[in-house]
C-alpha cells in the first residue's frame, strides 16, 4: 500500500508495478486446499519452511489474514477479480479453522491443521502448556489477529461492488477534506492528543509498561505519532 501510495504521490509506475508483482506473489504462495492459506515463510521453491526455532513450518492464521486484506486491497485497486479469485477458498479455511468464535491458533500443522507450538529447541509441541515458561508469554499464539474485520471487509467488497466501494469512498474524503470535515476530525482527536502530549517523559520520550517494566516501544511511539500527525493534517 504504501508503494501504491507513492506511486500516485510521486508519479512513478514504477512503484505500482512493484506493488502489483508483490500481490503476485501472494497468489503464488497461496497453500492448496484443504488448507488454503498461506505460510508464515517459505523457502526458495515457494514451500513452507522453518525461521526462528519456535517458527516451524506451519499455515498461519495471522499472516494469511493480511495476506487476504491486500489482495483485496489490490482488487480495488486494480479491479482485476485474479486478486480475489482464490479467497473464499482461505475463507472455507479460516471458518474451518477457528478456535472458538473470532479466536485462533497462530499456527496449524500442514496435513492434520492441528494447532502446533514452537519453542527455542526446534520442537513442535501440540499444547501451549508444553512450552518453556519464556515461549509460553512471548509470542502471540492465540487471538482474533484481525481476521474477523479481514472477513467483514471481503463480505463488503462482495455486496456492494467494486464501483460502488469506490465511489463511496471517494464521496467520504471529499467531505472529510472540506473546513468541516477537517474541524470534525481535530475536535474527535482533541482529547487524544492531549493524552498523547501529557503521556512524554521529562526526556520527550513516551514509555509503555511490557513485561513488568516500563520500555521505549516502536508501537507506541508510531500510534501516537499517527495521531498528532493526523490532528495537524485536520488543522492545517
Amino acid at each position: 500500500m504504501t508503494l501504491l501510495d507513492a506511486a500516485k504521490r510521486l508519479g512513478r509506475p514504477e512503484y505500482r508495478a512493484a506493488a502489483l508483482k508483490g500481490g503476485d506473489f501472494l497468489l503464488l504462495a497461496q497453500l492448496p486446499d484443504p488448507q488454503a492459506a498461506w505460510a508464515q515463510q517459505y523457502n526458495g521453491r515457494l514451500e513452507p519452511d522453518w525461521a526462528r526455532a519456535f517458527e516451524p513450518p506451519c499455515v498461519v492464521s495471522n499472516e494469511s489474514g493480511g495476506a487476504m486484506r491486500l489482495l483485496i486491497d489490490l482488487y480495488l485497486e486494480t479491479g482485476d477479480e485474479k486478486y480475489i479469485a482464490s479467497l473464499p477458498r482461505a475463507i472455507a479455511w479460516f471458518k474451518r479453522s477457528q478456535l472458538s468464535p473470532g479466536v485462533w491458533a497462530r499456527m496449524y500443522e500442514i496435513g492434520t491443521n492441528t494447532p502446533i507450538y514452537g519453542d527455542r529447541d526446534g520442537k513442535i509441541k501440540y499444547r501451549i502448556e508444553d512450552l518453556s515458561p519464556e515461549r509460553q508469554t512471548g509470542y502471540s499464539w492465540k487471538g482474533a489477529y484481525g481476521i474477523p474485520s479481514v472477513l467483514s471487509y471481503y463480505d463488503e467488497v462482495k455486496a456492494e461492488g467494486r464501483t460502488a466501494l469506490l465511489a463511496k469512498r471517494k464521496a467520504a474524503e471529499a467531505a472529510a477534506a472540506t473546513a468541516e470535515g477537517r474541524a470534525k476530525r481535530a475536535r474527535s482527536l482533541e482529547p487524544r492528543v492531549r493524552t498523547v502530549i501529557a503521556a512524554l517523559d521529562a526526556q520527550g520520550r513516551w514509555l509503555a509498561n511490557y513485561r513488568g517494566s516500563e520500555q521505549i516501544r516502536t508501537d507506541t511511539f508510531i500510534t501516537n505519532l499517527h495521531t498528532l500527525t493526523d490532528y495537524l493534517e485536520a488543522v492545517k
